[in-house]
C-alpha cells in the first residue's frame, strides 16, 4: 500500500460512520480531486472501501433586472 492510499484511510477512518466527501479525503492539501479519486477507485478495486457518487445541482435563483 502506498503512502498516499494509507493517508486516505486515516482520514476516512476519522470521519463520523466512516464516510466524507471526497474532497475532505485529500491525503495532503496539494492533492488534485482526480487523484483522490484514483485512490479511492483503487481501493475499492482491493475492496477495502465502498464508493458511490452522487451529483448535487444546486438551482440559482435570477434575481436579474434587464
Amino acid at each position: 500500500m502506498e503512502v498516499k492510499e494509507l493517508k486516505f484511510l486515516l482520514k476516512l477512518v476519522g470521519r463520523e460512520n466512516y464516510r466524507g466527501k471526497i474532497s475532505e479525503l485529500k491525503p495532503n492539501s496539494k492533492t488534485k480531486i482526480s487523484e483522490t479519486e484514483k485512490i479511492c477507485r483503487t481501493l475499492c478495486d482491493r475492496e477495502l472501501v465502498t464508493c458511490s457518487k452522487s451529483i448535487n445541482l444546486k438551482f440559482l435563483e435570477k434575481n436579474h433586472r434587464y
